[in-house]
């Protein structure tokens, strides 16, 4: 259980849709369009409140995008209280940024979302890339974050986009992975030379934000999210396998 324990308690131009460019095996999706989300009920919760529960993630379809213009980056100044819950959960990966799994309809994020202007409220799906100035290990930054009182959170949109197609009959992903059992994506450790991804990469040499990267993390397989292991199971079970990529937004 997180509870607080210091003096109170544990960026930007506005991105639209944009058109992709005439590779058949992305799919674009422009920053701030939230492809893909685990069932807020089931979600890992293992960061991100004073005094939080532990539950699993859960496998299921990826909901519509509503697409919505907002900047890529923007400062929320959030005041966090002695003994009271975050207001939001993250997800698990070896990133270093923490990614915002849910935001809840009452704690000190809501209370800031509801005096923000819409572009820059709190979202499910956000990356928090520095505390306060601390720009380490997210360990460090949720450290930052417990500290308390008034505190500003760097916040990144996610960009999305999909790697569709890829035939597993013709060769390996060539993607490592490193998994967390409570995590609900794969943090992509390393794209291997030979494989169909790098494929993909080549053919995106001129795009260089199609491109898979070590860092990214795998969200969904074939528009289905989950946890990672239930991610991984189904790369390994698909002839052929479409992934939902995410990073954070360039500002």
């Amino acid at each position: 259980m997180w509870t607080c324990v210091a003096c109170c308690a544990e960026p930007s131009s506005t991105l639209m849709a944009q058109t992709p460019p005439e590779q058949s095996d992305v799919v674009w999706v422009a920053p701030g369009k939230v492809l893909s989300t685990v069932d807020d009920d089931a979600a890992t919760e293992l960061f991100g409140t004073c005094s939080h529960s532990t539950s699993t993630a859960s496998e299921g379809t990826a909901p519509p995008v509503e697409q919505h213009e907002q900047p890529a980056a923007f400062t929320a100044d959030v005041h966090f209280l002695k003994g009271r819950s975050l207001g939001m959960s993250f997800d698990i990966t070896r990133s270093d940024f923490l990614r915002i799994k849910r935001v809840d309809s009452t704690g000190p994020v809501a209370d800031y979302n509801r005096g923000a202007p819409k572009g820059h409220r709190i979202e499910a799906g956000d990356f928090v890339v520095a505390v306060s100035g601390v720009h380490g290990s997210a360990r460090d930054k949720l450290g930052a974050i417990l500290m308390c009182g008034l505190v500003a959170l760097d916040i990144r949109r996610p960009q999305y986009f999909q790697v569709a197609g890829l035939d597993r009959s013709r060769g390996k992903l060539g993607l490592n992975f490193s998994i967390h059992s409570q995590s609900s994506a794969l943090y992509i450790s390393e794209v291997l030379p030979d494989g169909l991804v790098q494929a993909h990469n080549d053919a995106n040499g001129q795009s260089p934000s199609w491109q898979v990267r070590a860092g990214d993390l795998v969200t969904a397989v074939n528009e289905t999210s989950g946890t990672s292991a239930a991610l991984m199971s189904m790369i390994e079970a698909g002839a052929e396998v479409s992934l939902t990529i995410t990073r954070p937004a360039e500002p």
